[in-house]
């Protein structure tokens, strides 16, 4: 499980991810640290985000979207590899 700063970095890129001009998977490539070790774990606190979208809290879904999305463009990075 994350660490609770590294949970807070990743809401922090999730809610700030429209202002990215870089695709998502360039970006998340050269910000973070060691990305390609990292991958899983930021997969995983991405799907958490994505789940957030409740009927109840409606303030959530657009960033539970948006988390999702990216979620999906980590997973599919294969920087070029098969």
């Amino acid at each position: 499980m994350a660490n609770q700063n590294q949970q807070q970095e990743m809401l922090r890129i999730n809610h700030e991810s429209e202002k990215i001009v870089q695709p998502p998977k360039n970006w998340f490539r050269t910000e973070v640290p060691d990305y390609w070790n990292q991958r899983k774990l930021i997969m995983e606190i991405l799907k958490y985000l994505s789940s957030a979208a409740h009927p109840h809290m409606p303030h959530w879904t657009k960033d539970a979207d948006v988390a999702q999305r990216l979620a999906g463009a980590v997973e599919n990075d294969h920087g070029g590899r098969a």
